[in-house]
């Protein structure tokens, strides 16, 4: 996906002396992070990869990088990933594997638009824009001209698509799994879950795509595997 790396430190914001110091160190974590394949945005504490590598093989050596610098050791640095959702429009999407239209599967997207207001989960394009997952959403999109979420991968690296909700006669605990099977899911579906101890059935709160080995590591499969494009 269009990953994108979130750098923080331990600080106390009302020490003065403090910020001062850190303030001082930043230019140093931008080299640091520039030298294993990572470019600061300008924005905040974000930064992104740079242009031709590949974040999921540079991820991790940024991480050890920045965690074995010694003058950055007091502040405790500490990283978030996340994912930009906007890459690109939706008339730039280029459909290119085109299969027969299952109708029921879209009329269960469409009721569900149509009842929420909202799209039951996004939408996800390659590199060059061409659609990978989440065709129902963009037939949708393009009748009612609202944009989904768009988010990209490369080609090669792997996406899940997760399901997150609530354990049917469980505590409101949210239990997050990667879902591959073929039937439509929805937020509100009921699906069921094996569980070493029996068969748990999830509330649909949430689907949405991860990507890559760091953020597809987290998750237990309901369905039939990684997904590598």
């Amino acid at each position: 996906m269009n990953d994108v790396l979130y750098l923080y430190f331990n600080i106390d914001r009302n020490d003065p002396k403090a910020m001062e110091n850190m303030e001082k160190l930043l230019p140093d974590a931008d080299e640091i992070l520039k030298r294993k394949g990572w470019e600061y945005t300008g924005f905040q504490n974000m930064y992104r990869p740079e242009k031709g590598t590949d974040p999921d093989d540079t991820f991790n050596a940024a991480m050890e990088a920045i965690l074995e610098a010694e003058e950055l050791k007091p502040y405790r640095p500490y990283f978030q990933t996340g994912t930009l959702t906007n890459a690109c429009d939706l008339k730039e999407i280029i459909i290119e594997d085109k299969k027969p239209l299952d109708e029921e599967k879209l009329q269960r997207y469409r009721e569900y638009y149509e009842k929420t207001g909202q799209y039951a989960h996004g939408i996800i394009v390659d590199e060059n824009d061409v659609l990978m997952d989440g065709y129902m959403t963009w037939l949708i999109a393009r009748e009612v001209k609202r944009r989904p979420e768009i988010v990209q991968v490369r080609r090669g690296q792997q996406f899940r698509k997760v399901v997150c909700g609530k354990y049917i006669g469980g505590d409101e605990t949210l239990h997050p799994w990667y879902y591959d099977a073929y039937p439509a899911v929805v937020p509100g579906d009921v699906i069921p879950v094996p569980e070493a101890d029996g068969e748990e059935q999830l509330l649909v709160e949430r689907v949405y795509y991860v990507a890559g080995k760091h953020d597809c590591g987290k998750y237990k499969a309901i369905g039939s595997g990684i997904r590598l494009l």
